[in-house]
């Protein structure tokens, strides 16, 4: 039996990465059936459309799987377009994307070999690959699907969940070894699923009665797995939802891989995401508290390098319709708490939302201006994604109607989101819509140069980068406080404070773009350098390049 599992990307995300989930199913594929099966794994961030469609149209697989995260759409069509030309019994689209929307890609694709896998796989390809081995196939016995049946109404399946995630092999690492030598991002996880439920813009909130762990040992494994390839100089990243989590148990087998790691002198160097609770949490009982306090001193002794946390506003208010359980006092106590432990930050913001007010706005800026955080935001105009079945989206939908002006538009397949098309108060979509587009004139530039940050674990090479980074995030919270305190004292913006802040822009920039050229250790695969043309391009004029790039240097 042949089976392709194919990794394709979006082509707004231009930095190198591990499909850790088309990982860790090809390594269970191949554990599970051995030689009774052919798998191929093919990524697309090696291998363009053209040559991938051509391999599915000429080679007689069994079972083709597309693993299609957001902003991915386009190129499964791409490929869905030859399917008629597929030998395939089976074609299994999955990943977050159709986890998402299954009766929308079910509905765009109406060949009947086409099922939606929602969420993990494991259980899903064993009964595929059984089923077919026997000479058989009834999709109502595949877990975790949902597809259309012969009168095109739509089924979903039950789910099945991988209960004891310790019984998992290793992930099949390797792509991840190729994207590793190139200073890709390696990712590995301790757990499945999200502890909180909390949060009103999350979309996966049904994952909080269901947190599995791996055992402290078998983490401990997995990251063995990745040292005998990830650069010296690079973090793995931990995939989980919330890392921490909010209960006793997770904080002992954390503080139990810490232990491990420690006793075995591990050189592995990694990276999580949490949230401010699990910081600090005023809910904890003493014993708990300390345990708490006492992991993150034994993870950062173990290797841990930075911590991703989502801080998500410096308003009150906000962070109430956010759903979050910290006050504004609460996020500075865990930033600051979090910078004494030694290690970098990256601190998740979501600036605008549909419901916010100006002052929400300057409370967010002074926020940051005030806690020292500029250069260690993920994105500073980040706009909340409205996405369906959430709390926020019923928010939305019900200001709507009391108020009979629509603030989000139809579903957007692709991202997953209901665009933002209005906001209650006007001023503030003006604003946002300004600081959005500055931040846009650069997407692929900030995106490159995020995840080569994120791929080092420190160094002079990271340090170099951080100070362009941090410039340019300072020039963005410059630029979104004018608007705002113009708007609010005079209702118009003040045009010549914005064309400084854009000269600014372009000598930031400028510089940025001659350092990479003079040293490769800060872009090995060349995408900062692509971004800085991309932009350079988007801006300049017929008569006037945007930067003085060097001359002996080929941006590509």
């Amino acid at each position: 039996m042949k089976i392709a599992l194919i990794s394709l990307i979006s082509p707004k995300h231009t930095v190198l990465a591990e499909n850790y989930g088309v990982s860790v199913l090809a390594g269970f594929i191949q554990s599970e059936f051995g030689s009774s099966i052919q798998l191929e794994v093919v990524d697309q961030q090696f291998s363009d459309l053209q040559a991938i469609t051509k391999k599915l149209t000429e080679t007689p697989y069994d079972i083709i799987g597309l693993s299609v995260p957001i902003g991915g759409l386009p190129s499964l069509e791409a490929i869905m377009s030859f399917a008629d030309r597929f030998s395939a019994s089976a074609i299994l689209l999955g990943g977050v994307l159709p986890s998402h929307a299954p009766k929308e890609l079910l509905r765009k694709f109406e060949d009947p070999r086409v099922v939606v896998c929602r969420g993990e796989g494991e259980e899903t390809f064993r009964s595929l690959i059984s089923q077919l081995l026997q000479g058989e196939l009834n999709l109502e016995l595949l877990p975790n699907i949902s597809f259309t049946d012969a009168e095109k109404v739509y089924v979903a399946n039950p789910t099945r969940l991988f209960r004891n995630l310790n019984q998992l092999p290793l992930p099949d690492r390797t792509n991840a070894r190729r994207i590793s030598k190139l200073g890709g991002q390696i990712y590995i996880e301790a757990s499945r699923g999200c502890s909180w439920d909390k949060c009103t813009f999350c979309a996966i909130r049904e994952k909080g009665l269901n947190r599995r762990w791996f055992t402290a040992e078998k983490i401990v494994e997995k990251m063995e797995q990745c040292r005998h390839f990830v650069n010296p100089d690079q973090d793995i990243v931990f995939t989980d939802e919330e890392f921490i989590g909010n209960d006793s148990h997770s904080l002992e087998i954390l503080h139990s891989l810490a232990q491990k790691l420690i006793k075995k002198k591990s050189s592995v160097s990694f990276t999580f995401a949490t949230r401010v609770e699990s910081i600090i949490n005023s809910k904890d009982s003493d014993l708990t508290a300390h345990l708490r306090g006492e992991v993150f001193l034994r993870l950062v002794e173990a290797g841990l390098s930075s911590v991703f946390i989502g801080v998500e506003s410096g308003s009150n208010g906000q962070l109430k319709r956010f759903g979050k359980g910290a006050k504004v006092a609460d996020n500075l106590s865990a930033i600051s708490k979090l910078k004494t432990y030694g290690i970098r930050l990256d601190i998740g913001i979501i600036l605008f939302d549909p419901l916010m007010t100006i002052e929400e706005i300057i409370e967010n800026i002074e926020f940051v201006e005030d806690s020292e955080i500029l250069g260690l935001i993920s994105v500073l105009p980040h706009e909340i994604r409205v996405q369906k079945n959430t709390p926020l989206h019923a928010m939305c939908t019900n200001w709507e109607r009391k108020n009979g002006r629509k603030l989000i538009g139809e579903l957007d397949l692709n991202s997953l989101n209901y665009p933002i098309t209005n906001y209650a108060d006007e001023s503030v979509g003006r604003i946002a819509k300004m600081a959005k587009s500055w931040h846009e004139d650069y997407y692929e530039l900030w995106y490159a140069l995020k995840g080569r940050i994120r791929s080092l674990s420190d160094g002079s090479t990271r340090r170099v980068l951080m100070k362009f980074y941090a410039e340019i995030q300072t020039i963005e919270a410059q630029l979104i406080k004018a608007l705002a305190l113009d708007i609010q004292k005079t209702g118009s913006f003040d045009l010549a404070k914005i064309e400084t802040l854009r000269m600014y822009r372009l000598e930031v920039l400028n510089q940025l773009s001659k350092a990479a050229a003079l040293d490769s250790n800060l872009d090995p695969n060349r995408s900062i350098r692509t971004g800085i043309l991309d932009f350079s391009k988007r801006i300049q004029t017929s008569a006037q390049p945007a930067f003085d790039e060097p001359r002996h240097h080929q941006l590509v």
